[in-house]
């Protein structure tokens, strides 16, 4: 008996036993309430990025369907307006405003155009289409500008 008593201590350290000296506070495996926090806050904010991201990315999206739903009518109301303007020239009669429907949105355009540049032999007109529309409770714009030249004879 007498030998198990004197090799118990080492024994113990070894095998991993507790030893009779109490566990400092910081060498258990819970968290401090401040970590939680920490933790929690970190947490918050990346998700708050994440879901923000995300709803940007709709919105673009969004935006970039209203366009090219009508991309192709604003190239052809253009087209329209520079060749009455080359064809006409001063004499031209274009509806300027209006609006129109499409996937479910309600789209009003104006268009301007004014004399540029005016010689004995032409006429520079300078034409601008502007299309609004609203998104939700945003309100979006396209512009576009181009040019008509009106020759005399």
């Amino acid at each position: 008996m007498m030998r198990r008593a004197l090799y118990a201590p080492y024994f113990s350290h070894i095998c991993g036993r507790a030893s009779a000296q109490p566990s400092s506070r910081r060498s258990r495996g819970g968290f401090t309430l401040v970590e939680v926090m920490i933790a929690t806050a970190v947490l918050a904010l990346g998700a708050m990025l994440i879901y923000e991201g995300f709803f940007m990315s709709i919105d673009a999206n969004e935006y970039c369907l209203d366009y090219l739903s009508v991309a192709s009518w604003i190239d052809e109301k253009m087209w329209f307006v520079q060749n009455e303007l080359t064809r006409y020239g001063p004499l031209v009669d274009i509806k300027t405003v209006g609006s129109f429907v499409k996937r479910d949105k309600d789209f009003r355009w104006s268009i301007s155009y004014c004399v540029r540049d005016e010689s004995t032999s032409y006429t520079l007109y300078a034409v601008k289409l502007v299309l609004d529309w609203q998104r939700g409770k945003k309100s979006s714009r396209i512009t576009r500008n181009a040019y008509a030249l009106y020759e005399k004879e």
